[in-house]
């Protein structure tokens, strides 16, 4: 037998095995190996769901195919932020949507700038096809389903997945998946019913049918979407003879609306926080600067002090509260006011400059090819910067004091997956990891670790005031003081329990 047919049947043999995998061994899988036919297999069995979506909101061949191709390079980008990992499936739907969308946007805008929007209808008028209007609606109305859902309609109807199957992706029982799907559908059908009328479940029945049968990709559009994400996951740059430049510009805007789209997500769950006092926000949510009293725009100014004289410096002009960059191996560039934030494409390096004192200051963090990591900065109301951190392998937490201009790093005690995300005050940061809270002082300039007993809740809620953060389980207080860098333990019961035997003490 030769070597060129031993190979294949070897290439054969470990599709089937990895075929037998599930979406979240997967995804963990390439992360870890970044092997090409590990990426494929993700593309085989998501690709016609992708391809569907695509398909219905563009509707022309080739705008689909640049879609397509930029969600699975999104992908390969932003693998490792995918949580929990076996909803690869759901969030690859939500990417295509988000990429179809995006390149019907940017399309309209070629056109208007070619004169051609009153020439050429959009995709939703161009019949009057009833079958054509439903699946124009078709993603725009899943959408709007709520999760637990959508979940299931996704799996089961437009990937073809059985209830058994779905079920065991999602983590759910099986009787719950069909009640779930059940639910939706109906949703669904009466969203999509036109005024007067009803779509009944037959007919929606045979659409979803419809859609998952005509799903099939291209022949080609395999390959090249696999050697371009491949090299993307790789950190090789993007060549015109790989992807064309709409589909490299397609990305690097998905990736863009992404970023600035978690920014948002992570300011609204600090402000929501249970029981915070005072919260840091991240940069989405600070207010812009207000215009100068002469309404200019360009001549606001903000002064400093060198070496004991007042140096005005003219703040840089442009949107105030910005994000840019972030596209294929491209840093990414977050901007508030004077200061931005700039993340390394893997996630293995931060800077921040400061445009008033023309400074930057860099700070290294383990990110890498094979463990990429999110990074997104949180300010406080003082003068601390911490940041929010994503990704398979967390070590390292950093936190940056404008201050002095000064990264202040502390190590995990143990490797964190997934996320941790900080608590910023005027003086103090923190992070709860587990039972383990990790808290940083202004003040001193040092970090402090609380280790709460195995009793106490995994990830407890941290009260976030001024210059304090307090902890706070079944009777004891943990308070963490900014001005002395400490921990404080009160013991409610034992304290209470004291008040009252002096009380009877004092009775006798």
């Amino acid at each position: 037998m030769s070597d060129a047919v031993v190979q294949d049947l070897q290439t054969l043999f470990g599709m089937g095995v990895m075929g037998a995998r599930s979406d979240g061994q997967l995804l963990d899988g390439f992360l870890k190996h970044r092997e090409a036919a590990i990426f494929e297999m993700i593309v085989q069995r998501h690709g016609p769901m992708v391809w569907g979506v695509c398909r219905r909101i563009l509707r022309d061949h080739h705008d689909a195919e640049d879609a397509f191709q930029a969600t699975f390079l999104v992908l390969a980008r932003k693998a490792a932020s995918i949580v929990p990992r076996e909803k690869l499936g759901n969030w690859l739907y939500g990417v295509a949507y988000q990429t179809a969308m995006k390149a019907r946007a940017t399309r309209t805008k070629r056109r208007g700038r070619e004169g051609q929007v009153l020439n050429i209808p959009e995709p939703e008028s161009a019949t009057h096809d009833v079958r054509d209007a439903l699946t124009g609606r078709l993603d725009q109305e899943l959408r709007r389903l709520p999760e637990k859902y959508r979940d299931p309609l996704v799996l089961c109807e437009l990937e073809g997945r059985t209830h058994k199957e779905a079920a065991s992706q999602l983590g759910l029982p099986v009787g719950t998946v069909s009640s779930r799907l059940s639910r939706a559908k109906a949703m669904l059908s009466k969203r999509l019913s036109p005024p007067g009328a009803a779509l009944s479940a037959s007919a929606l029945a045979t659409l979803l049918a419809q859609e998952s049968a005509s799903a099939g990709m291209p022949a080609g559009l395999i390959e090249s979407t696999l050697q371009a994400a491949t090299r993307l996951a790789a950190g090789s740059a993007l060549t015109a003879g790989i992807v064309s430049a709409e589909v490299t510009a397609l990305t690097g805007e998905v990736l863009k609306v992404m970023l600035l789209s978690k920014l948002k997500t992570i300011t609204a769950a600090l402000l929501m926080g249970v029981g915070l006092t005072v919260v840091g926000t991240s940069l989405a949510g600070q207010e812009k600067p207000s215009q100068p009293a002469n309404g200019g725009s360009d001549s606001r100014k903000e002064s400093t002090t060198q070496k004991g004289k007042d140096v005005v410096i003219p703040e840089l002009p442009g949107v105030q509260n910005n994000a840019f960059g972030g596209g294929p191996n491209e840093p990414s560039y977050v901007r508030n006011g004077n200061l931005f934030f700039v993340t390394s494409p893997q996630g293995d390096k931060f800077s921040i400059y400061n445009s008033a004192t023309n400074k930057a200051s860099t700070v290294r963090l383990p990110g890498s090819k094979e463990s990429p990591l999110e990074v997104v900065p949180v300010m406080g109301p003082g003068n601390l910067v911490a940041l929010h951190l994503s990704g398979p392998k967390l070590t390292r937490l950093c936190v940056f004091s404008r201050a002095d201009g000064k990264w202040y790093a502390q190590d995990l005690k143990e490797p964190a997956a997934a996320k941790l995300s900080p608590a910023v005050g005027r003086s103090v940061a923190g992070y709860a990891q587990g039972r383990t809270i990790y808290a940083f002082s202004a003040e001193t300039k040092r970090w402090s670790i609380l280790e709460l007993p195995l009793e106490a809740p995994a990830n407890p809620s941290m009260l976030l005031h001024m210059d304090s953060i307090v902890v706070e389980y079944d009777g004891h207080i943990y308070e963490f003081s900014g001005k002395t860098g400490e921990w404080k333990h009160t013991d409610l019961r034992a304290l209470i329990d004291a008040a009252i035997q002096a009380a009877e003490d004092e009775a006798k």
